[in-house]
């Protein structure tokens, strides 16, 4: 029994040390694992952009932790940017670390932006047709940092030539701009010619993801010349604007949208000088632009209001006209005008975009070497993929000399303009440029009814304007 016992004691004593020790024996949790970073990045496909340009707007750099919400961010900034056709980001782990490649494709960033051949149906307030062939060119990305040049010439009775420049102030994300532009043209509605000579410096900031604000100062002077049996009768006009403006761009893409949203809204006013012949007043105008699938997903509706509203009357030399191109279609350039006071407008148009049938792929145009030479200064010029499009359009619009009849039915007070119809676009999404011809049917301006002329008007131009 003794040597029972003693064995009993054994056994609970090596199980009770058997625990203390398990007990002692905790060892620490394990460290978790060093988070994983970005050790290179690679760029390709950016033959203009500057390698630090696309740095700046991805936010994304050697040594970061690596997240990929965050990259999928990086990539929706850079689509924002609307320098690309395209952005990849994509990520391979190599040991400790990632490796990112962020692939884009440029799009060719020289081209016309406008080429105006709609006539003009009056001039010096007397019927007859006149043209005056204009062109705009533009490049987006001048030496890869962003820069926007433009030049517009207007040729033969109405004279024009202006020029644009707008730089981004990297790694800052303010930019500034300079522009002017000299103007010589005869009067649509009165019996004048009419010269004006204006230039403008801006200052603004990019700010939350896809939004811009801005101020500018724009000296301007006119001068008109009455005509009379008489004699001729000259006025000179000086002022000075302020403006200071807001614009946020929600599009799925600038050129081609199939959804989302445009706002922009600036205000105006010649409190910096102006003469006792002007009165001075304040300017706000507004431009809303929204984008969604239609009844197929290949479809796309499209609308635009944009509002132009004055305090006081600026006087003849700042009337506002609607009508040509970019405006209520079918009706001439400055077709719609209240002759000699019109301070307010509202613009309405709406298209229903459709597919029709896709061209074959044109090939090449220049050799692969002279073509990789060119895309280094002005973007991809490879193999073209052009479309033909179809699209309902309607528009109205009308110029008021005060603010309560914007909106006013009682026939007094304004002068407006409808239009409906189609266009055919030939679409071209790698030079990202349209040429679109618009047949549209106009409401008779001689009658006080909704009577629509039975002879339509057509309107061919580059670049769908929204």
């Amino acid at each position: 029994m003794t040597r029972i016992f003693r064995a009993v004691i054994v056994v609970l004593v090596s199980l009770s040390a058997s625990a203390v020790c398990e007990e002692g024996s905790d060892s620490p949790a394990p460290l978790p694992a060093a988070p994983l970073r970005i050790a290179h990045i690679y760029y390709n496909g950016n033959h203009v952009t500057k390698e630090y340009v696309i740095k700046l707007f991805s936010e994304l750099d050697t040594g970061m932790v690596f997240d990929s919400l965050k990259i999928k961010k990086a990539k929706q900034k850079l689509e924002a940017t609307g320098l690309f056709l395209k952005v990849a980001i994509l990520s391979l782990q190599n040991n400790d670390a990632f490796d990112l490649y962020i692939v884009v494709k440029e799009p060719f960033y020289f081209g016309i932006t406008a080429l105006d051949l709609d006539p003009y149906t009056s001039r010096y307030g007397k019927s007859g047709r006149w043209y005056c062939p204009f062109i705009g060119l533009e490049y987006t990305n001048l030496r890869g940092r962003m820069e926007t040049v433009r030049l517009s010439v207007r040729l033969w009775e109405w004279r024009t030539i202006a020029m644009s420049w707008i730089k981004p102030l990297f790694p800052s994300k303010y930019f500034i701009g300079i522009g002017g532009f000299a103007d010589a043209r005869p009067d649509n509605a009165l019996p004048l010619d009419r010269l004006e000579y204006s230039a403008s410096i801006t200052a603004g900031r990019r700010c939350f993801e896809r939004s811009k604000v801005y101020c500018s100062v724009i000296p301007d002077y006119q001068r008109n010349i009455r005509w009379t049996a008489a004699h001729r009768d000259t006025t000179h006009f000086y002022q000075a604007f302020g403006a200071l403006g807001w614009f946020t761009d929600r599009r799925s893409s600038s050129y081609d949208p199939s959804r989302g949203w445009s706002f922009f809204f600036e205000t105006r006013s010649n409190f910096f000088y102006h003469e006792e012949t002007t009165p001075e007043y304040v300017q706000f105008a507004s431009d809303i632009r929204v984008y969604h699938p239609g009844f197929f997903n290949s479809h796309k509706a499209a609308y635009r209001l944009n509002i132009i509203s004055r305090t006081n009357d600026a006087g003849i030399q700042n009337r506002l006209v609607l009508g040509g191109i970019g405006s209520v279609r079918g009706y001439a350039n400055s077709g719609i005008d209240l002759r000699n006071i019109s301070n307010n407008s509202i613009l309405f148009s709406c298209e229903y975009r459709f597919p029709i049938y896709q061209l074959p792929t044109v090939p090449p145009i220049l050799p692969a070497g002279v073509s990789n030479l060119v895309s280094k200064f002005i973007g991809d010029i490879s193999a073209l993929a052009p479309r033909i499009d179809g699209a309902l359009i309607a528009d109205y619009g009308r110029v008021t000399r005060s603010r309560s009849n914007i909106i006013s039915f009682n026939g007094r007070g304004y002068v407006s303009g409808t239009d409906f119809g189609f266009g055919i676009r030939v679409m071209e999404p790698t030079m990202q440029r349209s040429a679109c011809l618009d047949i549209v049917w106009v409401e008779n301006p001689l009658i006080h009814k909704t009577v629509f002329l039975s002879q339509p008007s057509w309107s061919l131009y580059l670049n769908l304007f929204f």
